[in-house]
């Protein structure tokens, strides 16, 4: 069921048998992706409280612009956490938003899992990959998420997709 707790679309499914006291489990979607994505994940948690939410410009969070600030990836996050211990998992940039909400506020997290967290600005980080191309495209944020896209899933791929995905 959605919460009022924000106003990011956010979808909160409380558990049966947890009081309150256990972390909830909050799950943070990556780059071209949707809170959604983890219905799966979600459902086989389900005697845990688990909440997901769409990131700022993305599906049910499209009311909500993108922001260049990576930092307001990050107070939204917080926001929907809204002061609960939780277990966080973070998918792609998903992750980088997870370890920086948790390095800046630890005592709300008992735990940050990430799967994939792209860091292009790390000097090892390989130029070519998804995350690097999307960093290198300056021209706008349009640009750098078809750079990511078309590296991620190859050209072919790119131009079979319908326009209004692209």
């Amino acid at each position: 069921m959605s919460q009022p707790r924000s106003s990011l679309h956010v979808v909160e499914s409380p558990s049966p048998t947890d009081s309150g006291r256990a972390p909830v489990r909050l799950l943070v979607h990556g780059s071209m992706d949707r809170a959604g994505s983890f219905g799966r994940l979600a459902a086989a948690l389900g005697r845990r409280a688990v909440v997901t939410y769409d990131r700022r410009g993305y599906a049910g969070s499209a009311r909500r612009a993108p922001s260049e600030d990576f930092g307001v990836q990050v107070d939204d996050l917080l926001e929907v956490v809204d002061g609960r211990r939780v277990v966080a998992l973070g998918h792609s940039f998903g992750g980088c938003v997870v370890l920086a909400a948790a390095a800046a506020h630890p005592e709300l997290f008992v735990a940050a899992v990430v799967w994939e967290p792209p860091m292009p600005w790390l000097a090892y980080w390989p130029a070519d990959a998804p995350g690097g191309l999307a960093a290198a495209s300056r021209s706008s944020p349009e640009d750098a998420a078809e750079a990511f896209m078309v590296a991620a899933v190859g050209e072919r791929v790119w131009r079979r997709l319908p326009a209004a995905t692209r």
